[in-house]
């Protein structure tokens, strides 16, 4: 979907999305960085503030390294990752 809307313009042509994993998608720094431009119900009766709207349900999602990464040719081809972790070796 991130390849097809063009995100990955204009090295969409060297990314193989089906070398992702939902860690990898959610570390793209494809999202909003400025917390203040999020909507008001978004962390609104929560006292932590995440840099995310989380819709619904009971348990806060933790994203470590959430809207960190930007994307770079061939990524993720050669990287190792096992679950539940999903490591990335280093220079991954």
């Amino acid at each position: 979907m991130y390849k097809e809307a063009g995100l990955f313009d204009p090295i969409a042509s060297s990314v193989q999305v089906t070398e992702f994993t939902i860690k990898d998608a959610y570390i793209l720094n494809f999202f909003e960085n400025n917390s203040s431009r999020l909507p008001n119900w978004c962390n609104d009766g929560d006292t932590v503030k995440l840099p995310y709207c989380q819709i619904k349900g009971k348990y806060r999602m933790e994203l470590p390294g959430y809207n960190t990464m930007q994307p770079y040719p061939h990524m993720n081809e050669r990287c190792p990752s096992l679950p539940t972790k999903y490591f990335r070796s280093k220079n991954c």
